[in-house]
């Protein structure tokens, strides 16, 4: 298989991706004319492809949905002169940006004006994340084990670069993603 020098990592303007368009081939009739059959229903190109843009398109409704809600935060605080951490929001923008997110969090603004982000699943697992500042975050996580049956519970407090690696090491990727 090669492709046209003419049109190296461009697709044709006319080609319609939304589509999946099944694979054809010519197959010689008894009476000498060309039949054309497909074979599979869809084009695997085609649906990796809605696969990514719908992937895509989820972290950015995530994404606007938790500005909105951070805005939302902000506005309370500010006119009830309530404490806001603008180091807090820092981070969590800073986690959010890092982690590619199809699940939006419940974001609840402290007493103490930090920000915490808590992902939760009807098994009752969590990953909560309250975000102290100065890229320190304090996690709890729950997650189920089935071999013995039991909740795992985790707790403490880690650095925003490590804490991905600690959700990953508790099972606990399948609630932001």
């Amino acid at each position: 298989m090669y492709e046209p020098a003419a049109r190296l990592g461009r697709a044709c303007p006319t080609d319609d991706f939304s589509a999946p368009r099944p694979r054809r081939f010519r197959m010689p009739r008894e009476g000498g004319a060309d039949e054309t059959e497909t074979i599979g229903g869809g084009d695997p190109i085609a649906e990796y492809a809605e696969k990514q843009i719908a992937r895509v398109a989820a972290q950015k409704r995530v994404a606007v949905e938790t500005e909105r809600r951070l805005r939302e935060l902000l506005i309370d605080a500010v006119s009830a002169c309530e404490p806001f951490s603008e180091a807090s929001l820092d981070d969590l923008r800073a986690f959010m940006s890092e982690v590619a997110l199809s699940i939006r969090p419940s974001i609840f603004l402290l007493d103490n004006g930090n920000l915490r982000a808590v992902w939760r699943n009807d098994a009752k697992e969590q990953v909560a994340l309250q975000f102290l500042g100065d890229k320190v975050v304090q996690y709890v996580m729950f997650a189920r084990r089935e071999n013995p049956p039991m909740m795992m519970r985790d707790a403490g407090q880690d650095t925003l670069a490590y804490i991905r690696d600690k959700i990953t090491a508790n099972g606990c990727n399948h609630l932001l993603v």
